[in-house]
């Protein structure tokens, strides 16, 4: 799992950090260090390329414990107080960089012990104000706590007791509860019992601060699918996952993840095969004809030597041999897939030849037409708001990454769309934080109603 951001306070009804305390890290050279808890164990060391497209977001994607990025184009980066780095501002047009991490090693089974008594932990003082701050709760969920964790006297036991039984007594569903519940936890533990990542995240968060130790919930990014064509893990918005981090004594910030796994069946391996060939077509588009950029000239200079090839030749091969590589996956997916090989492989040339933009708008395409039969989640939200900032960015109004929604729907009243504007906000702040799936078919239309607007 990738992480996004830590969450640190909980009101009953969701996850927020009230703090904006943060450090500022200077990148010398494209390099800076991270760092990481030196209590967290480390595993085996990783280094990996993230390619980040231009998203809404400054936060940075960074797997397992990161400690030092490379080849970054920024002068600065922010480290905030929950652990999280950030850049300062949305990057337009997205960014690349490298990272060294390492794995978080697989935890110890721990074993019940009916007789042993509770080991004392007194939580950091440093971390009791963040990370044990409950608001008032159900007393039901204490209780509960208690004897999830029961004959576990360690609190690396209790943790682990607590994530094995939400994942075994509870139900995985994207499906939203029918009305709005006053108390969302205590409905979903005791009434409900099933749920998505967030519910089951926080659960366990609350549920381990209920017992003294220190937690909090993280949102971020699960592994995505890996793609052999291009080598590379292609990660998407509907990756996005929950996750509880706990600090636990001798180890630090420990990552437990209770929630069961999707029932719903997955994509036929013909529709994944082609979903792979089109990331594929869109990672060649990136980096070789939009990233051909002045770092990747320098490369090929230092390759080219005495030589007196063009660059324009030496591109020319390297884009041949990646082509040929590529060429030789297609052929095993041919023999792999028979009848269907003639459609994969005229879509997966078609692709490629016409670049990634009409895959894009297929895609962009069958998500609307969901939206509009009421099947949403809130990765839709985000797609249907940039969406909206897109048409609104076509009449001359560029939303500054620092503004939030609301804050640029205010500058939108000399625009004939302003009213239209104001509405689609409202409904997308419902639809993305407060859960209301409902407004989805809603803010479709508002969308088409803006794009038909003038100026």
């Amino acid at each position: 799992m990738g992480g996004g951001a830590a969450l640190t306070h909980f009101d009953g009804k969701k996850w927020f950090n009230p703090s904006n305390a943060a450090r500022l890290l200077k990148v010398e050279r494209g390099q800076v260090l991270l760092g990481f808890d030196p209590l967290r164990p480390r595993g085996r060391n990783l280094v990996y390329r993230v390619d980040l497209r231009a998203i809404d977001s400054d936060v940075l994607f960074l797997a397992g414990l990161p400690e030092r990025l490379n080849y970054l184009s920024y002068p600065s980066l922010i480290q905030t107080e929950d652990d999280g780095f950030r850049l300062g501002l949305a990057p337009p047009n997205g960014v690349r960089y490298e990272v060294s991490s390492y794995q978080e090693p697989d935890l110890p089974l721990v074993r019940r012990a009916d007789a042993a008594a509770d080991v004392v932990y007194e939580a950091p003082a440093a971390l009791r104000r963040n990370y044990l701050q409950l608001p008032p709760l159900d007393p039901r969920i204490p209780v509960l706590a208690r004897n999830m964790a029961a004959g576990y006297p360690a609190p690396l036991g209790k943790a682990q007791a607590i994530e094995d039984r939400l994942r075994r007594d509870f139900g995985y569903t994207l499906d939203l509860p029918s009305k709005e519940v006053a108390d969302p936890l205590a409905h979903f533990l005791f009434e409900r019992k099933k749920g998505h990542c967030e519910y089951f995240a926080s659960s366990m968060t609350v549920m381990l601060r209920t017992l003294g130790i220190p937690a909090r919930l993280v949102n971020g990014f699960q592994s995505g699918t890996y793609n052999p064509i291009s080598d590379q893990f292609v990660i998407r918005a509907s990756d996005a996952h929950s996750w509880v981090e706990a600090y636990l004594p001798g180890r630090g910030w420990t990552t437990f993840d209770p929630t069961p796994p999707d029932p719903s069946p997955r994509p036929s391996s013909l529709l994944t095969t082609l979903m792979l060939f089109a990331d594929a077509a869109e990672t060649f588009w990136q980096e070789w004809v939009v990233g051909y950029n002045q770092g990747r000239q320098v490369t090929l200079a230092e390759k080219i030597g005495h030589s007196t090839w063009r660059f324009s030749d030496l591109w020319r091969e390297q884009v041949l041999q990646r082509s040929a590589g590529w060429a030789r996956k297609l052929v095993t997916a041919w023999e792999e897939h028979n009848v269907a090989a003639v459609a994969l492989f005229s879509l997966g040339m078609a692709t490629l030849l016409a670049g990634p933009n009409a895959w894009k708008r297929l895609r962009l395409h069958g998500k609307l037409r969901r939206v509009r039969r009421g099947i949403a989640s809130s990765s839709d939200a985000t797609m249907l708001y940039q969406q909206f900032l897109e048409t609104f960015r076509k009449k001359g109004f560029e939303k500054p990454p620092w503004y939030t929604a609301v804050e640029f729907a205010r500058t939108l009243e000399r625009s004939n769309a302003a009213d239209l504007a104001r509405n689609f906000t409202e409904a997308y702040n419902e639809f993305r934080f407060g859960g209301r799936t409902a407004n989805a078919p809603r803010l479709s239309l508002l969308l088409d109603e803006v794009k038909k607007r003038g100026k």
